[in-house]
């Protein structure tokens, strides 16, 4: 099973549990992870998801999961093809950096970004008669998608044969 979330819906507004990313002391352990991760996809793909991307996805114990999913039982456009579970953004989902480079920000993947893929408008000189605002890459921490295993990220192309069973 994957695993679940609380909510707490209060009409207007809803809470729900916070999600703390797992490091894996097996990998037995992460196994397990991408199985799910592949059931996931196809929830996600029969769902019509979209936008599980990097920052879309914890790694957990438990599984992958998704916190923030209002893009599910999205429409067919005209002439996209509805077989694909790429355009669930959970495998792959490239993007052009600030530098031009493109970077995979796949809800598995997102190894490689170092900033985030859009400028952040940022006010500088505060306080100051130089106060101005300008658009500014932000640095990006530790990827909560990731899966550690004993701190080393972990391939998901090494876990294929897992992820497949799990479709």
């Amino acid at each position: 099973p994957l695993p679940g979330v609380r909510i707490l819906d209060r009409e207007r507004y809803g809470w729900m549990t916070d999600i703390q990313h797992d490091d894996f002391t097996s990998s037995a352990d992460v196994r397990e992870y991408y199985r799910r991760a592949g059931a996931l996809l196809c929830l996600m793909h029969v769902l019509r998801g979209r936008d599980v991307h990097w920052e879309n996805v914890i790694a957990t114990r438990e599984g992958p999961v998704v916190v923030d999913a209002e893009l599910l039982l999205q429409p067919v456009a005209e002439g996209e093809s509805p077989a694909s579970p790429l355009l669930t953004g959970l495998l792959s989902c490239l993007q052009t950096g600030p530098d031009g480079e493109i970077v995979d920000v796949g809800g598995l993947r997102g190894d490689r970004i170092e900033h985030g893929p859009t400028a952040e408008r940022i006010w500088t000189g505060l306080g100051t008669d130089n106060i101005r605002v300008s658009e500014q890459f932000q640095p990006i921490g530790p990827k909560a998608n990731r899966v550690l295993l004993n701190g080393v990220v972990q391939d998901p192309g090494a876990y294929a044969d897992s992820f497949v069973s799990g479709f």
